[in-house]
């Protein structure tokens, strides 16, 4: 796969989405919690549905998945715009 910035717009229902990221096949889901209010994802293996991680809030401007390099996902994630329901995306950087 080639190297590149996907865009999803977020949406206030759960979104599940079975993606190739970085040549690996995952299931992401994201989900928006009205109590925080705060946006959060799940990742899980797309072959096995293993779990990698569970409720990662995201926060603007940061890659993701930094401190989970041990999981072998060669990219990045973030989140960008507005906190709240409007105007949210999460973006998928593969390298």
């Amino acid at each position: 796969m080639a190297s590149g910035i996907f865009r999803i717009p977020l949406v206030p229902n759960a979104q599940r989405f079975d993606i190739t990221f970085a040549g690996r096949a995952l299931t992401l889901t994201a989900r928006w919690n009205g109590e925080a209010p705060a946006w959060s994802i799940d990742l899980a293996d797309g072959l096995t549905g293993e779990s990698l991680l569970n409720n990662l809030d995201l926060v603007t401007g940061t890659d993701l998945l930094e401190q989970f390099r041990y999981l072998g996902i060669a990219g990045g994630v973030a989140q960008r715009g507005d906190t709240d329901l409007t105007g949210s995306n999460l973006y998928l950087v593969t390298v």
